[in-house]
């Protein structure tokens, strides 16, 4: 943030050039970060088994860790920070690629959307509700509906 409130200009979103290889899965991460911390995983074969694990675990023994496939709503294997419509500065920065924002929007459409939020908020609304109103807005938006949410995977 501060990198690109300092060299950036209004509207840029600064994001991590990553090639293939560089990507990590939230396992991955998980993994390097209890190495990190001195941990080492202890894999557990359900989630049952990694709460129960957990419950009793007392530092400097393996750490249990469940690693599963997600099936939960608008979740994706890796974060995309750009798509074919955005045009993108890949020179500026050696490790860093800007998007250029082509469009800032008005205070009249941002007080309009705010406005918008306000009213759904105060009905029963559904998701449904809140991922049409984001689309009027960001027709690039692409939600991946799952019928699970993460708080029901929690």
């Amino acid at each position: 943030m501060l990198i690109a409130s300092l060299l950036g200009e209004s509207g840029d979103i600064f994001f991590p050039k990553l090639g293939e290889e560089q990507m990590m899965t939230f396992s991955e991460i998980a993994e390097l970060f209890l190495k990190e911390i001195g941990l080492t995983p202890q894999y557990c074969h359900s989630e049952y088994e990694a709460k129960e694990l957990a419950s009793r675990w007392e530092f400097g023994y393996p750490y249990p860790v469940y690693f599963f496939d997600s099936d939960t709503s608008g979740e994706k294997m890796y974060e995309e920070f750009f798509d074919q419509n955005d045009t993108v500065d890949w020179s500026k920065f050696k490790e860093l690629g800007v998007v250029k924002s082509s469009e800032i929007p008005s205070i009249k459409d941002v007080k309009e959307l705010i406005n918008e939020f306000k009213i759904l908020l105060n009905k029963n609304i559904k998701k449904e509700d809140i991922v049409s109103l984001i689309n009027h807005y960001l027709p690039d938006f692409s939600h991946i509906e799952t019928g699970k949410s993460l708080d029901q995977k929690m």
